[in-house]
């Protein structure tokens, strides 16, 4: 939820989202101010914010490959991502040894 100050009485007033509503860029929507009773109109505006990373990878040196965390972690096993640029590397073989115990053992549960 957000909050606007009312153009009328100034006040803080929380927008109130109903499904899809008050949602979409460039839309005007209305909402009536629980302070002075008066109807406002208000538009919605979606910002972007980015922030920048060093990525050495991309620019000559090799990717910097790092075991994923997984639950289960046999899901896990053998595949990798760069801690730079997010490019994922997986060991297919190693994978699918891992994923095959995994079910291997769920089947023992049942």
């Amino acid at each position: 939820m957000s909050a606007v100050n009312c153009p009328y009485c100034k006040n803080k007033v929380d927008i109130e989202y109903d499904g899809d509503y008050g949602r979409e860029e460039g839309t005007s929507y209305t909402q009536e101010c629980e302070h002075c009773k008066n109807i406002f109109v208000y538009t919605t505006d979606i910002v972007y914010y980015h922030t920048a990373y060093i990525a050495p990878c991309q620019n000559g040196k090799k990717h910097s490959f790092k075991s994923i965390i997984c639950c289960p972690p046999e899901l896990g096993e053998g595949i990798y991502r760069c801690e730079w640029c997010d490019a994922v590397e997986i060991d297919q073989e190693v994978h699918k040894k891992a994923v095959k115990r995994y079910l291997e053992r769920m089947e023992v549960g049942e």
